[in-house]
């Protein structure tokens, strides 16, 4: 059985994650994009750690 996402791919969208928050801090001049910015990090590092859990137990129940 072929996955989507394998757990040694989450280190890799992480750092995307970092990568676009600190591009977001430092290249973003006007506040409303921060603001804006900021609300869509975050809702992309919880569905981060969602699909994290969901991959780990997933794993859990296939080994």
């Amino acid at each position: 059985m072929k996955h989507l996402v394998k757990l040694k791919d989450m280190g890799k969208i992480y750092n995307m994650l970092l990568i676009y928050e600190y591009t977001i801090h430092y290249f973003s001049q006007e506040t409303k994009k921060q603001k804006a910015a900021k609300v869509l990090f975050e809702k992309a590092l919880r569905l981060f750690y969602i699909l994290k859990t969901i991959v780990i137990t997933r794993d859990k129940f296939i080994d």
